[in-house]
Formats: C-alpha cells, sequence, structure tokens
C-alpha cells in the first residue's frame, strides 16, 4: 500500500521464509536507474492482520514521478545485511 500526501506510509511483506526470524531490516528506495532515494535502517517487524510486516513513512517530497525499487534486508548483529526482497512502485502525480 503507498499514499502520497505529505507523507507516503509503505508497508512491505516480506515473502515468507523459514528462517523469519531477524530482528531488524533495512530498507533501501532507489530509483529504477539506481539513485539512492532514502534508506531506513533499525526497522522492526510488526504484525498486522496476522501478516508480518515492515513499516514505514516515505516522504511525498523525496519521489517525483517514476519508477522505484524498495530492497528490503534483514539485519542482525554481526552477520552482513541478508537480501529479503525487491518490491517495485510507480509514483504517478497528478
Amino acid at each position: 500500500m503507498l499514499r502520497l500526501a505529505r507523507a507516503a506510509l509503505q508497508r512491505l511483506l516480506p515473502p515468507d521464509r523459514p528462517a523469519f526470524t531477524d530482528p531488524r531490516f533495512r530498507a533501501e528506495v532507489h530509483t529504477r536507474g539506481g539513485k539512492e532515494v532514502v534508506t531506513f535502517g533499525a526497522l522492526a517487524r510488526q504484525s498486522a492482520g496476522g501478516a508480518q510486516t515492515v513499516a514505514m513513512d516515505l516522504p511525498a517530497s523525496a519521489l517525483s514521478t517514476g519508477d522505484y525499487e524498495i530492497a528490503l534486508k534483514g539485519l542482525r548483529d554481526g552477520d552482513a545485511p541478508q537480501n529479503i526482497g525487491y518490491y517495485y512502485f510507480r509514483i504517478q502525480k497528478q
């Protein structure tokens, strides 16, 4: 779900995986061309309607019309970040 107003709320549902035990997450937002827009670190897992999600407030002012990618990574102390999934979305401002 992506809503744009003064801020956009993005909820990511990590894919089901047996070892979904990462205590924290990082979300990296890039344009489809690879330019970094914003990075969120130390995001906590949340439960919503029985599903596990990761939520962040994504400022609408940081996004212009175009295609974007969010890379979600699991964070554990002492380990390198683990890729969990990639999520794609498009912004169309009116």
